[in-house]
């Protein structure tokens, strides 16, 4: 990045004094999060403030060292200033933004936002550099803003365009994952535009098909995305886990795909709606719930998985909470015709055994599981309303003797006894993993072909020719998470 500013030269150091603070100066770079002024204010209680402030001299305005300023004056800790000379205030914050430039290891995206800061001034000079080649004058070469912008950041034309589109267009949270690295510009501005004018793509996430693929790339960033958000890895799971098939494939305990949570919230619900789970595990489908504005109950029977998903909730403010009791207690806390919508994605049997408690359905025999099983879907009819959805997301078992259970056919089964009626089949493809390295041992010794699929098994309470009418905006209803 160049010098913009002049400076006429520099005073010696001079000890504590009063020092004038400009709120246009002072807000001009991104203020400390709390946690990181604590951490300065740590530092300079232990060294001291070892780093002058700089310091308008025509004005006595502080232009580097608010934070530093706050805290020295705040607890009596002296500091040292160093006047520099400004032509104007646009000197000074060109100043400041080349002295963060240099003092800090920034990324691509907070380059950018550095230098858009003074992009007035930019846009005067590359104004004025027109001017001059308009009216028949030398200039070293003809410039625009954009181009001024791409040379101050190092950046390409093309990223700052796209930049610029997202700090206009995007919300806190994508500039925030921006910001930490975690996402590109590119990758950012490719979400972005697909919110604000993808039609279809904007509201329902993913093609209405029905097979849904996990593999794709657009599928996996998003995932990260809300990875990064809830950060629920099934800690609570890691050290009591039994046994697990399905950590095999996962790297460890299995946690609930959070894309998948947003489309069923997206095609099944609406915004508004309560919704409630009798099976609840870990976080992810009442934090995506509550974040596209759906009201959340889940019923979970491990007293530390429940604490921790109402931390994690709690901690961003939303609608959903989670009840550490029985899920065949849930008429305790569901009330009949309470309910907009009805999700589950219950133990496979015991394909992963989540505890060693008796009540726990995945620690039980299959008839025992089946048997309680049949008693907590049933059951969900009657809490919900007319005129609504029910997700089960299910995938075969193997019994004793390495045949299926037919867990799948049986979730069916009991959910149209329920009386709800079968409506969608939806195919839910995985990312491969481990599977390719085991499944081949597995075809030669038993022929058993590696499962790389869960059903996603969609049902209907009411009159299905309502649906229209019942769901009419609801696609266009959510607070959209991209």
């Amino acid at each position: 990045m160049g010098v913009y500013y002049s400076i006429k030269r520099i005073i010696h150091v001079k000890k504590t004094k009063t020092l004038g603070v400009l709120d246009e100066l002072k807000n001009f770079i991104t203020p400390l999060s709390k946690e990181d002024r604590e951490n300065l204010k740590e530092n300079i209680l232990k060294h001291g403030c070892r780093e002058p402030l700089v310091l308008w001299k025509e004005r006595n305005l502080i232009v580097d060292g608010h934070n530093r300023y706050s805290i020295c004056t705040e607890i009596g800790v002296p500091f040292e200033v160093v006047e520099y000379s400004f032509d104007s205030i646009d000197d000074v914050k060109e100043f400041m933004v080349a002295n963060q430039f240099a003092r800090r290891n920034l990324h691509p995206y907070e380059k950018v936002e550095l230098v858009l800061k003074i992009k007035p001034i930019l846009d005067r000079m590359a104004k004025e550099n027109q001017s001059l080649a308009g009216s028949g004058k030398k200039v070293k070469k003809r410039v625009n803003t954009l181009h001024l912008l791409a040379e101050k950041t190092g950046l390409s034309h093309d990223s700052i365009h796209k930049a610029c589109y997202i700090n206009k267009n995007g919300d806190d949270d994508l500039k925030a994952l921006l910001r930490s690295g975690k996402v590109t510009i590119s990758a950012a501005y490719t979400r972005l535009k697909k919110v604000s004018e993808g039609g279809l793509a904007k509201s329902l996430i993913a093609p209405p098909f029905s097979i849904l693929d996990t593999r794709q790339g657009y599928w996996q960033d998003r995932k990260r995305w809300w990875k990064d958000k809830i950060g629920d890895s099934g800690e609570t799971r890691e050290n009591t886990l039994i046994k697990s098939s399905l950590s095999s494939i996962v790297g460890g305990a299995s946690v609930f795909d959070p894309v998948l949570a947003e489309i069923l919230c997206t095609w099944f619900g609406k915004k508004g709606f309560k919704v409630f789970d009798c099976f609840a595990g870990d976080t992810v489908f009442g934090y995506v719930s509550g974040k596209v504005g759906m009201d959340f109950t889940g019923i979970e029977l491990r007293e530390e998985q429940v604490a921790l998903n109402n931390e994690r909730v709690k901690k961003d403010g939303l609608k959903a909470r989670y009840i550490n009791d029985d899920a065949l207690n849930m008429d305790k806390h569901i009330k009949n015709n309470s309910m907009d919508m009805f999700f589950t994605c219950p133990p496979y049997a015991d394909l992963e055994k989540y505890s060693d408690l008796k009540e726990d359905i995945s620690n039980m025999d299959h008839d025992g599981f089946f048997e309680v099983y049949k008693k907590c879907l049933t059951n969900t009819y009657s809490k919900l309303k007319e005129n609504r959805f029910a997700v089960v997301v299910v995938a075969e078992a193997r019994g004793p003797h390495d045949s299926l259970i037919s867990l799948v056919p049986k979730t069916v089964d009991i959910m149209v006894r329920a009386g709800y009626k079968f409506w969608n089949e939806i195919i839910l493809v995985n990312c491969v993993g481990t599977l390719a390295m085991r499944s081949g041992g597995v075809m030669k010794k038993k022929r058993k072909v590696g499962r790389l699929h869960q059903n996603v098994l969609v049902f209907y309470k009411g009159d299905t020719s309502l649906i229209k009418k019942e769901f009419e905006g609801a696609l266009d209803s959510f607070d959209w998470e991209e």
